[in-house]
């Protein structure tokens, strides 16, 4: 679906005081947010992934979620935990292979519109954790985790 089919990544889930550390120490805004994503290909993963003969799974970095903010937000969007959750993981996913809707207008409409396609394609495979949340508009992307 995303074009990777041997790829690996971390997933941490934390509290918000520990959210607020990291995002304070990584991208110097002192708050909470619900979702922070640590690349570590130095490159964009963009249209094309990095080959390496050496490795069996392209290790793609961290994904960072807020378990406070995916109970306040799923809560105000009137969507399930799981829902939420997999909004936030496509949204963080996204940033490790290089879209950041934080770049321009135009960078932001091209995530949010493969944010779209991913959670269309997961909708239909898992109608009870994302079928819910389609009836609300600007069901694409996290309202608030943006990439380091």
């Amino acid at each position: 679906m995303l074009g990777f089919p041997d790829a690996e990544l971390s997933l941490l889930f934390v509290a918000d005081s520990e959210m607020r550390s990291l995002n304070r120490r990584y991208r110097r805004i002192d708050k909470t947010t619900d979702v922070l994503s640590f690349p570590l290909q130095d490159s964009c993963l963009v249209g094309g992934a990095i080959q390496s003969p050496k490795m069996k799974y392209l290790p793609l970095g961290d994904v960072v979620i807020s378990i406070p903010k995916v109970v306040e937000q799923a809560r105000r969007d009137g969507r399930s935990l799981d829902g939420e959750l997999l909004i936030l993981l496509v949204h963080g996913v996204l940033h490790l292979l290089g879209y950041d809707h934080e770049v321009s207008l135009r960078q932001a409409r091209i995530m949010q519109k493969r944010e779209k396609e991913v959670q269309r394609v997961l909708g239909d495979r898992f109608p009870s954790v994302l079928g819910e949340g389609r009836r609300r508009a600007g069901f694409a992307g996290s309202s608030e985790g943006p990439q380091l």
